[in-house]
């Protein structure tokens, strides 16, 4: 036990060696959560995201709609059904109840892969618009605010990040 915490602690100093070097030179901290939320292509991602959403969430509803009524249905007609039509109607509710299940698993899928699409290009000009502007600006390390416990006041680059990063956008 002890050895394994000896390696584990020796590899953790080891992965941070890069950090206490870098405590000679200029260290920054950026919200890239914050900078793709506000910049102008990030805003127009998240617009073409909710149309897409709300297109999924349309039809996904007028599939729920029409669910609603089949059980409303099934309620409605169990005391003047024979006991095979009310078996032969639950089952294929059930089918489209399984229907609606995979359709819904289906918008998701498309929504999240919409999602990918639509932000791992605008997340890869960002990190090339942070690795110019620390070069430009004499920053050693350059981290993602949300893992940074702590920093000094004056260390959070994030707004010059983001006009940085609509510059580059407005390029393209």
């Amino acid at each position: 036990m002890n050895k394994t915490l000896t390696v584990f602690f020796g590899l953790a100093l080891l992965a941070l060696a890069p950090l206490a070097q870098a405590a000679d030179g200029k260290i920054g901290v950026v919200n890239v959560a914050a900078v793709l939320a506000q910049s102008n292509a990030g805003q127009a991602a998240q617009a073409k995201m909710e149309a897409f959403g709300k297109q999924k969430r349309a039809a996904l509803e007028a599939k729920q709609d029409k669910l609603k009524q089949e059980s409303e249905a099934l309620k409605k007609n169990a005391s003047i059904q024979s006991e095979a039509a009310q078996k032969q109607a639950q089952q294929t509710f059930q089918e489209h109840m399984q229907s609606f299940q995979k359709a819904l698993q289906q918008s998701q899928m498309e929504v999240a892969q919409k999602q990918k699409e639509l932000l791992q290009p605008l997340q890869a000009t960002l990190y090339d618009v942070i690795q110019k502007f620390a070069g430009d600006h004499g920053y050693e390390v350059i981290l993602d605010k949300r893992v940074v416990v702590y920093s000094k006041e004056g260390r959070d680059v994030t707004d010059e990040i983001l006009k940085a990063f609509n510059a580059a956008q407005a390029g393209k």
